[in-house]
């Protein structure tokens, strides 16, 4: 379990130290406060495949462009990512770095600078040098002038960097689903990553703790099935109680198909990091206050450690209620929040917000 983490210079965080993280981690602030952006440096940390999870961040933030590429042979679709805001302050220029450390179960440093380009980089090998899916074709059809690093445990990672600070990738370039994170978000819920992670769960007891989770929002749920339907809904179908023909995700609201995503994503990651961006999207307060019962016993069942964001006073007050009936140093509220350009951490702990909730004070 992360107890704590370290983030200098990456997007809004010119230098943030968090200690003392408990199993299951509710993180609230103001807009542009760093929330999502401190889910994103735990995911950077902890899934060493780079830059697949870096490009995997920028295309969630749409920080994405699609165009052609024209070489001498075809045509290419490919993406260029922008890496110029990733960097505290939104710099971009030779020499920038940024760290992301945590000295516990994961005992890592991640450490990414950005530095020009240089004739004894031409020397390196295509496939080491380009491991952001370019072919040698567009990798010689264009040239890079700056080069991002990754270092971790003593291991290198290099990718060419583009004019205007972007990473060109095939947009046909696929990549395997972290082992050891998640990171889901409310646009990131698609068909293809449900259904790969739901191979692996497929009749085990896994299985029976989604089922239990889809009662929360409908009792009536007894089964779940994936077609072969490319779709993130049309290709799901449940078994109700009663009727006689199963039915399609999408006749039953954008509430549930976010659920299922969520407690899949969950129990796919045992002993692992689940990282949950505005869990509270397409849920009322009473399944919030369901999601959370069972989303703490999970955790702790199967050994997860969760950080999810929320704006909502409902789902604070929701996370508070789950606590309060199971063993209370399972969670704790954290409140990001920036004063004089430096970024700090106010911890709550589930006693400390049971106190703020019912006096109302104001903890978001």
């Amino acid at each position: 379990m992360i107890q704590n983490l370290s983030v200098q210079n990456y997007r809004t965080f010119k230098e943030l130290n968090v200690s003392n993280l408990a199993q299951v981690n509710l993180i609230v602030g103001k807009n542009n406060s760093g929330k999502t952006s401190l889910l994103e440096a735990i995911y950077l940390l902890i899934n060493n495949d780079y830059p697949a999870n870096l490009i995997d961040i920028l295309q969630t933030r749409g920080e994405i462009h699609e165009e052609t590429l024209t070489t001498s042979k075809n045509l290419y679709p490919i993406a260029t990512y922008r890496i110029d805001r990733v960097f505290y302050n939104y710099q971009f220029r030779p020499n920038l770095v940024f760290t992301i450390s945590s000295d516990n179960k994961y005992a890592a440093k991640l450490r990414v600078q950005l530095t020009l380009w240089n004739e004894q980089d031409d020397q390196i090998s295509r496939p080491a040098a380009f491991q952001n899916g370019i072919e040698e074709e567009i990798a010689d059809a264009i040239s890079p002038i700056y080069k991002l690093t990754f270092i971790r445990d003593n291991k290198y990672t290099v990718v060419p960097i583009y004019e205007d600070g972007q990473i060109r990738a095939r947009l046909t370039t696929s990549r395997k689903l972290p082992k050891v994170c998640k990171f889901i978000t409310p646009n990131n819920c698609n068909y293809d990553q449900l259904s790969s992670m739901w191979n692996n769960i497929a009749l085990t007891s896994k299985e029976d703790r989604v089922v239990e989770a889809l009662k929360i929002l409908d009792p009536a749920i007894e089964r779940i099935g994936f077609t072969s339907h490319p779709a993130a809904s049309n290709g799901i179908l449940l078994k109700l109680r009663n009727q006689s023909n199963p039915i399609p995700l999408s006749s039953m609201g954008d509430g549930i198909r976010r659920l299922l995503f969520l407690i899949v994503s969950a129990v796919s990651v045992e002993n692992g990091v689940l990282l949950a961006d505005e869990i509270d999207t397409g849920l009322y307060y009473r399944s919030q206050i369901d999601m959370w019962h069972l989303l703490l016993k999970v955790s702790r069942t199967l050994g997860i450690q969760v950080f999810a964001t929320t704006h909502s006073l409902d789902c604070v007050m929701a996370f508070e209620n789950a606590l309060s009936g199971t063993d209370r140093a399972l969670g704790q509220l954290l409140r990001l929040e920036s004063k004089e350009g430096r970024n700090h951490i106010i911890p709550y702990t589930s006693e400390e917000l049971s106190i703020a909730v019912h006096q109302d004070i104001e903890v978001r």
